[in-house]
């Protein structure tokens, strides 16, 4: 060995390697500064992951620069890997949402709007108790059926605002006391206007005038006609139609001053004014003559005093 290594010179070694590198089939070469290695310097597909520095090191990884468009796909992201900051404002549609998938944490407060609500789709179930207030409810659009059993009250109601139409009569107790007549649109067919209101104690002041129709009984309940100034009080009762005008009174008639009958003059009354046991009781005072005053006793006639 000595003496070959006494031999062995620098361009002894080049040669030696120059040709094995040629019996070999290969190329050296040698490259100089940094940026050198082009696309056509590499064979395809000879890159691996093993070839990319990791972008843990500094000037590592790969940037979107180095990925051509459309060449990431699925297979090419881990599952959940992706976050908000990954995907780009407005870049996810109805296509990219997966049906039934999304809850109220999905959605940012108020984001849901009338244009993203199919028409008639939302239920009660779908409303909070106490969501719904009347800026809510459109104008005169609720029904008897929208409203639960017993849930309209007197605050609820307006005032003055129901008529006899919006009442079942039959539901209604007898009336406490007539001053509320005038509040009623009808009475068996009357307006108000037909009814007297009295002050307290059932009086009433004034002139009063009741009519009936024709052929028709008038009838008074308890009724106490009474002097209340210094002037006269008269109660006057007129039938200006065919037939008697008749006055029944259940019990006794008490005057503090007089009673005025009817007066007639010439002649005594008609024999057939008093003629029947309906008519007797009936009174006249005749002005002249020597028999005044004439009392009906029924079917036996008048008799005179």
């Amino acid at each position: 060995m000595r003496p070959i290594r006494c031999h062995l010179t620098f361009a002894n070694v080049v040669s030696v390697i120059a040709l094995f590198v040629a019996i070999g089939g290969g190329t050296a070469v040698a490259l100089s500064g940094s940026n050198t290695v082009f696309s056509d310097d590499v064979v395809n597909d000879q890159v691996y992951s093993a070839d990319v520095r990791d972008d843990t090191l500094s000037g590592g990884g790969l940037s979107a620069a180095d990925l051509r468009q459309g060449s990431v796909g699925t297979s090419e992201v881990a599952a959940d890997s992706l976050g908000a900051a990954d995907l780009a404002p407005g870049s996810v549609a109805s296509s990219e949402v997966t049906d039934d998938s999304l809850g109220a944490g999905d959605l940012a407060p108020d984001s849901v709007a009338s244009s993203e609500v199919a028409a008639d789709s939302l239920t009660n179930g779908d409303l909070a108790p106490g969501s719904v207030a009347s800026s809510e409810v459109a104008a005169d659009s609720l029904m008897a059926g929208d409203l639960a059993a017993g849930s309209v009250g007197s605050s609820e109601v307006a005032n003055d605002s129901l008529t006899g139409s919006d009442i079942v009569e039959a539901s209604l107790g007898s009336v406490g006391s007539a001053n509320f007549a005038g509040d009623s649109a009808l009475l068996d067919g009357f307006d108000s206007s037909e009814f007297l209101s009295t002050s307290s104690g059932g009086t009433v002041n004034g002139s009063v005038t009741v009519n009936s129709a024709a052929g028709a009984d008038l009838e008074l309940g308890e009724a106490t006609l009474f002097r209340n100034s210094g002037t006269d009080e008269t109660f006057t009762m007129n039938n200006p139609g065919a037939g008697d005008l008749n006055l029944f009174v259940g019990g006794q008639i008490t005057a503090s001053g007089y009673i005025n009958f009817p007066t007639i003059s010439g002649s005594a009354p008609l024999s057939t004014d008093c003629d029947d046991a309906s008519e007797a009781g009936r009174a006249v005072v005749r002005t002249d003559g020597t028999t005044n005053l004439y009392l009906c006793r029924g079917a036996t006639g008048w008799i005179g005093k």
